[in-house]
């Protein structure tokens, strides 16, 4: 064979190689092209992320916010509960006292009747004693 027919037979290859790698690189431009389409649709799913991400830090914001409410209502209705425990106490203290000062009086009332009783009883005998020595006296 002839050098120029080598030539042009290695031409005619090289043709085939260069449609080749024609052919590969539409096919490499058309991946890059769906790749591209691929990150827009990511873009996309990131932005929706980043709108739930917002979504989330607001949640999470009012949980904080109600937590903050919520640990000082119970600080107060700690403090309140504390006040009304404290003040039940002393009530119950004093009702405590003037039960105690009631019986007291009470066990003095009772001693009291108790002797005006046997005094009563004492003088009640003894005018049993004297209507009877009145009664034999007279019959």
């Amino acid at each position: 064979m002839k050098i120029v027919d080598l030539k042009k037979d290695m031409d005619a290859q090289f043709g085939r190689v260069d449609a080749q790698f024609a052919r590969v690189d539409a096919q490499f431009a058309r991946v890059d092209a769906q790749f591209a389409r691929v990150d827009e649709r990511f873009a996309g799913v990131d932005a929706r992320f980043a709108s739930v991400d917002a979504r989330f830090d607001s949640v999470d914001a009012r949980f904080d916010s109600v937590e903050a409410r919520i640990q000082a209502e119970h600080e107060t209705t700690r403090r309140h509960m504390d006040i009304w425990a404290e003040q039940l106490r002393a009530e119950m203290r004093l009702y405590s006292e003037q039960a105690a000062a009631m019986v007291q009086r009470l066990d003095a009332h009772l001693a009291k009747s108790a002797q005006g009783h046997a005094s009563f009883l004492r003088i009640f005998e003894n005018h049993e004693a004297r209507i009877t020595t009145l009664e034999q006296k007279s019959n």
